[in-house]
């Protein structure tokens, strides 16, 4: 299986929606009160993907599998966060894939691609918001990230009891 990974121009944000939406849906509607249809109203439309692919601060990928779009990706190029003061940062603000491009290597190809272009433009560090009560925090701590901080949701839709989430960091190596 093959993955490759595509940069997002504002011509596909109607694509960006509908795979964020699918994404979404596949993991996330057991956090919400109303099922995520809030969220992916307000998120996941193509007017407000536009927006943020036209931020110069943000780039967005596809992430495909055998030619399949399954998942996204979204990195902030400039993005400071306590703890990681006077270090060069980017943030990995989201990484969803659809159902169909889990367990493949797929996320594992997007982290990896994230940490070398981070390297290859001079970050010293890249963080990460996950839910501490997913999978995802085990795999990024195989990918080198640690946790240094707690986050809490603030979304009045989203259950009480699961919006804590943990903030990750990978202090990059210099040469490696």
């Amino acid at each position: 299986m093959a993955v490759t990974i595509e940069q997002i121009s504002e011509h596909d944000a109607v694509g960006l929606a509908r795979i964020a939406r699918k994404a979404y849906r596949d993991h996330y509607t057991h956090l919400w009160h109303d099922g995520g249809a809030w969220y992916v109203r307000t998120r996941f439309n193509a007017r407000k993907l536009r927006k943020e692919i036209a931020d110069e601060n943000a780039l967005f990928y596809f992430a495909c599998l055998d030619g399949e779009r399954v998942g996204f990706l979204k990195l902030n190029i400039h993005k400071s966060y306590p703890g990681l003061e006077g270090k060069e940062c980017l943030e990995l603000e989201r990484i969803y894939l659809t159902r169909a491009g889990q367990g493949k290597g797929v996320g594992k190809a997007l982290v990896k691609f994230t940490l070398d272009y981070a390297r290859k433009i001079g970050k010293e560090a890249v963080f990460l918001k996950a839910m501490d009560t997913s999978d995802a925090v085990g795999f990024y701590e195989k990918m080198g990230f640690r946790t240094f901080d707690t986050d809490h949701l603030s979304f009045p839709m989203m259950k009480e009891e699961l919006r804590e989430m943990v903030v990750m960091a990978n202090l990059l190596m210099v040469n490696g």
